[in-house]
């Protein structure tokens, strides 16, 4: 399938058990749940890092800065792993290898 293809949904959330921004793709008739951590937020999109209290804040506020990006590179992955894809994690070191890739 062909990244550009892949469309997300507006809708997110901070889930607190992941320490990630849940977020959600289009492929084909399949909904994909994708993840970006906390970690990663932190260490390419600029979430407070210094502000525990505020983690789903700080999060969610990173994210929405950062959506386009974000998605292109879980799209990056979803066009590169196929089809069956039913979980897109988004750790630090995974964006940093894509990002590498992307540029």
């Amino acid at each position: 399938m062909n990244a550009v293809e892949i469309p997300f949904d507006t809708t997110r959330t901070f889930v607190e058990e992941a320490a990630s921004v849940m977020f959600f793709a289009r492929v084909g008739e399949r909904t994909v749940r994708c993840y970006v951590t906390r970690s990663a937020l932190e260490s390419y999109f600029g979430a407070d890092a210094d502000h525990d209290a505020l983690e789903s804040s700080a999060c969610l506020r990173a994210f929405d800065a950062n959506a386009r990006r974000i998605e292109a590179i879980a799209r990056e992955c979803l066009g590169s792993n196929g089809a069956g894809v039913r979980t897109v994690v988004l750790n630090a070191d995974t964006v940093f290898r894509v990002l590498a890739r992307m540029h």
